[in-house]
């Protein structure tokens, strides 16, 4: 299957032997899964050890011992796995799930172990948090390391590659979606995703110079060159972790901020024909237009709301704007009087999201698009029952079968939020309260504002209030589908062993 030939491709060049017996389909993603969990936590905790080594921070030893186990556990994994000929599409989306839950579990014991949290079940939500980009976290920054504020950070921008690389590289490749992605040039144009190993080299000429350029940009406002590169790294993988001190105190920084959480909600499909100089059609694209003008909706409400019209409410409104629809979520605070509108806009904003194909969270427009002009479409037919009416976005005719999943995605994207609603509300928090905080963390941004605007602390949560909310956050980060095909997956396998045990015990007893 093309869209794991990047990872199988490390496998077989560290291997260096031929593959005597495969694995089942299911067994070789699944240890894939593991691998790359580990090597992606064993990568971020050496950056971390070398980080503590050089302002001689404590816990460096321990985040060097780390990592090397977790690299070498991840070498060995990709050098024994005895690959099939082809992956089972659910396979392998069963094999990212296995990914994403091997680093919270590694990345959240590495936190107890180097004391950023206090407890096992706290470093689930913290590693959490990271890899799924959402801004709920509750851990006082200033109190950590050195090392482990670049491993948080690190966390945070491996979610964000993760993010590009399932949306863009792997799921289209899988069949869902396909009409939609870049996969043939027009007009000049080199395509994004022709494949899925070209599709993770264009992501990654991406993701990484816009990444330097936010460093370089922080670093010369005269914030430091350290936490720079922890707010480009928030900022860039849509985050929000927020760093030691107050470096929006700055206008310089919040315009900087403003820019990059703006281009991390705009489509990779945006910034590959940008790169290319290829801008021609591009505000043709309805969801540009839905995001561009959303984003000044919402900014021009908070400036009439406020009732200050100077230069600073802009700069601010413009940041909480930005930070809200890309699903940053830095708990910027409210500047003048809100209105109760304005919270709720914001929520809503968050769950929607940017662009599809863009690191940020939440439905996504390019859905609520289309299924704003399929109710037209059904609406339209029931006046004229036999006129043809193709589904377009951006010009591109929509498979049906892509219109019935985005209408699935729908149902399971607003059943998530109420289970989890439900979830925390038994936990102790109110109605509101809960939706606020399902549906933040299902669209993996932040933070749960008060009806008056004031960001909550999720240092102030319960213990269990926070574990019912990481299932959320999974899910969210992985467009629902992974997560449920693997849940399914693994519901099925089980009813079939227990099936199966049930009859050995019935032949057994009429034997006896």
């Amino acid at each position: 299957m093309s869209s794991l030939k990047f990872a199988e491709g490390l496998a077989s060049g560290f291997s260096g032997h031929e593959t005597r017996r495969t694995w089942s389909s299911w067994r070789s993603a699944s240890a894939l899964g593991f691998a790359l969990g580990f090597l992606a936590v064993g990568g971020n905790a050496l950056l971390a050890a070398a980080t503590n080594r050089l302002v001689a921070a404590p816990h460096g030893g321990t985040f060097f011992l780390a990592g090397v186990f977790l690299l070498l556990c991840g070498w060995v994994l990709l050098t024994f796995v005895q690959r099939p000929e082809r992956h089972r599409g659910a396979d392998i989306l069963g094999g990212l799930t296995v990914a994403m839950v091997t680093v919270i579990f590694a990345a959240g014991y590495l936190m107890v172990l180097t004391e950023a949290v206090p407890s096992f079940s706290l470093g689930l939500y913290e590693s959490a948090n990271a890899i799924t980009t959402t801004a709920l976290s509750g851990v006082n920054v200033e109190a950590l390391s050195a090392g482990s504020q670049i491993f948080r950070a690190g966390l945070q921008w491996t979610g964000g590659l993760a993010t590009l690389l399932l949306g863009v590289a792997i799921i289209p490749t899988l069949g869902a979606g396909r009409d939609l992605a870049d996969r043939v040039g027009q007009s000049g144009m080199l395509p994004l995703a022709p494949s899925g190993g070209q599709a993770a080299r264009n992501i990654l000429f991406i993701y990484l110079p816009l990444s330097l350029v936010l460093w370089l940009a922080f670093a010369l406002t005269g914030m430091g060159v350290f936490d720079g590169l922890l707010l480009a790294l928030s900022v860039v993988s849509t985050g929000g972790l927020a760093v030691p001190g107050d470096p929006f105190r700055s206008g310089v920084v919040q315009w900087i901020a403003v820019a990059g959480m703006s281009l991390s909600g705009v489509s990779l499909v945006v910034l590959w024909r940008l790169a290319q100089r290829k801008t021609q059609g591009l505000w043709r694209s309805m969801e540009l237009r839905f995001y561009l003008l959303g984003t000044l909706g919402l900014a021009l409400l908070l400036i009439y709301s406020a009732g200050d019209f100077g230069l600073d409410s802009v700069r601010h409104a413009a940041f909480i704007a930005s930070s809200a629809i890309s699903t940053t979520g830095f708990a910027a605070q409210p500047f003048g009087p809100w209105v109760p509108l304005v919270p709720v806009a914001i929520l809503c904003a968050t769950a929607i999201g940017g662009m599809s194909g863009s690191i940020s969270g939440g439905f996504h427009l390019q859905p609520l698009v289309a299924l704003v002009r399929l109710s037209r479409r059904e609406l339209l037919r029931q006046l004229h029952p036999r006129m043809v009416l193709p589904l377009r976005l951006g010009g591109v005719p929509v498979d049906e079968r892509t219109i019935e999943r985005m209408v699935v995605l729908q149902f399971l994207f607003i059943a998530t939020v109420i289970a989890t609603s439900l979830a925390v509300a038994l936990t102790g928090f109110s109605v509101v309260d809960a939706l606020g905080m399902a549906v933040h963390a299902t669209a993996t941004g932040g933070p749960v504002r008060s009806i008056d605007g004031i960001p909550q602390d999720p240092a102030n949560w319960g213990v269990l209030s926070r574990l019912v909310l990481i299932p959320a956050m999974v899910a969210g980060r992985m467009a629902i589908f992974p997560v449920l095909v693997t849940a399914t997956s693994v519901v099925a396998v089980t009813q079939q062993k227990l099936h199966f045990a049930g009859r050995r015990v019935r032949k057994n007893l009429r034997r006896s």
